[in-house]
């Protein structure tokens, strides 16, 4: 999903977490939960949090620099997830699976189960965006040479932002907001595969879920009661890259 939105935006900062789509879908999650609308990790609050990280992803300007972009969307990001850790604490849920397992990001309720009910939503997402690949890439050309190729941009933009919430909401209904791995996975990955959106779509999945398995495993082998938060560890991965990220966006500018 990562390499996804960073070709729909262009622009390499386009993480879904750190953007804020992510926790778009979490609130939306917490609030069917919270009035009884869904329970948790089922397929209607699986697709309520699908239509969240939409209505999020819709919200970002589209045309900003790299920097503004990041700061609005960390933003936006911010807001919704002050908003989900509220409802939960007025819920009095502040100690409960709720606002623990959305706010740091969690694998431990990821039951075989759970990736079941997860699957449609990851299967249709995955074909959506390979479908639409080819046409995200000639995006990068910029809108006027991608029209004259016949590229139908609105159009495009507008699917790839539903193949995006498929795969993001979806999942982040259940494991909660995991920073930084759309950002690490496809920046370390482009110079390897190339830039073409098949092929680093490919390679950032296999690399996102070895980066999630490396850390879920290291964080609970940190401490020998408890966990510590992926989005901790995650973060400390992800931080450095995303100043090397800034600063080579300056410098080319």
């Amino acid at each position: 999903a990562g390499s996804l939105m960073q070709g729909l935006f262009i622009n390499p900062l386009a993480d879904p977490a750190f953007i804020g789509i992510s926790a778009g879908g979490v609130l939306l999650s917490i609030i069917s939960t919270s009035v009884g609308v869904a329970s948790y990790g089922s397929l209607p609050n699986i697709a309520i949090a699908t239509l969240g990280a939409l209505v999020a992803a819709r919200l970002i300007p589209k045309r900003l620099a790299p920097l503004p972009f990041i700061l609005v969307g960390f933003g936006l990001g911010s807001l919704w997830s002050a908003s989900s850790s509220l409802i939960s604490a007025m819920q009095g849920r502040t100690s409960g699976p709720g606002t623990s397992l959305w706010a740091m990001g969690s694998l431990s309720l990821m039951t075989w189960p759970a990736l079941l009910r997860l699957l449609p939503f990851l299967v249709l997402g995955t074909i959506l965006a390979w479908v639409i690949s080819g046409n995200v890439d000639r995006l990068a050309l910029g809108n006027r040479i991608a029209t004259f190729m016949g590229v139908r941009t609105g159009r495009v933009k507008w699917l790839g932002l539903v193949a995006g919430a498929l795969l993001v909401g979806s999942s982040a209904a259940l494991s909660g907001v995991m920073t930084f791995v759309g950002l690490v996975v496809p920046n370390v990955l482009r110079p390897l595969v190339g830039a073409r959106l098949r092929t680093l779509m490919l390679a950032s999945a296999l690399g996102g879920a070895l980066l999630l398995l490396a850390a879920d495993t290291l964080s609970r082998s940190i401490l020998s009661s408890g966990e510590v938060s992926l989005t901790l560890l995650l973060a400390i991965i992800g931080s450095p890259v995303l100043v090397l990220i800034l600063l080579r966006e300056k410098a080319s500018s």
